[in-house]
């Protein structure tokens, strides 16, 4: 595995008892597909015991089976997962390529991003293995209010919008497991950990994200993740007219991205540290 990243933070105690991890999750077809009642390329999971949090999401990339795939392996992450049953000594890596050797023995051909994360309050402590450009943010409340970003990962391509995956396409694999990223961060209580596929960081700002979850800062989890799903989905429907994190990285390339080329479906899973 690559080097892991750390942020260390102290878990501040809130001193109302024990912090929960709660998880909510949203997952928002491509318009197109959502009128063709397609499922789309995204998959997620979330297992939560108490203390323990993990969750996940895949972004199928291959025109061919590429959603299938990413099912696929998000269903073994949640398999996983669940034997697990939520244990502190579930290790994220190790999952991952559980999932992956799992997704290989079902014979679906197909190439997806992952993310796994696991929010281990026991410790006060965030492990998380990345694959691609699907990604994760730890937000943290700030102390003039709202929230700021305490950790956020980057995105590993080859070059412009190709990112890393696991998988095979007519039995060839572009990378495995071995080639993601390890990221770390001590917790703090009020923190919001996010992960979510392209559609997500390729269309909000951090700015943006953060802000969105300042904006539904009562709600619950689920109600968390539909809100920030639905205010990345309704900025998408402005395609064209506003600058985007996917506009900004193609005009780094000398690249421009026609009007539709940014839609995308868009998948957000988060827990909250509460």
């Amino acid at each position: 595995m690559h080097a892991t990243a750390q942020l260390m933070r102290r878990f501040a105690s809130t001193g109302s008892g024990a912090a929960l991890a709660r998880v909510g999750g949203a997952s928002k077809p491509h318009f197109l597909k959502a009128k063709a009642g397609q499922p789309g390329e995204d998959a997620w999971f979330a297992h939560s015991r108490e203390r323990v949090a993990l969750i996940g999401v895949a972004d199928g990339t291959s025109a061919k089976h590429g959603g299938a795939y990413a099912r696929e392996l998000m269903a073994a992450a949640a398999r996983a997962a669940a034997a697990a049953d939520g244990a502190a000594t579930a290790d994220v890596a190790s999952l991952l390529r559980a999932s992956w050797e799992d997704a290989a023995d079902a014979s679906i051909e197909g190439r997806s991003t992952a993310v796994l994360a696991k929010v281990d309050l026991e410790r006060a402590q965030l492990e998380a293995v990345l694959l691609g450009d699907s990604g994760l943010l730890v937000a943290r409340p700030a102390a003039e209010g709202g929230y700021r970003a305490a950790l956020r990962s980057v995105a590993q391509q080859h070059y412009f919008n190709c990112p890393f995956t696991c998988g095979t396409l007519e039995g060839v694999e572009d990378n495995t497991p071995e080639d993601a990223q390890l990221l770390s961060c001590e917790l703090e209580a009020g923190d919001v950990v996010i992960v979510g596929t392209d559609g997500l960081f390729d269309t909000m700002f951090e700015s943006d994200i953060l802000e969105a979850l300042g904006e539904h800062a009562g709600a619950d989890a689920s109600e968390l993740a539909e809100g920030v799903a639905a205010q990345c989905r309704s900025l998408m429907q402005l395609d064209g007219s506003r600058q985007t994190p996917l506009t900004e990285a193609a005009g780094d390339e000398g690249l421009i991205v026609r009007p539709g080329e940014g839609v995308d479906d868009v998948t957000v899973v988060l827990v909250r540290v509460d």
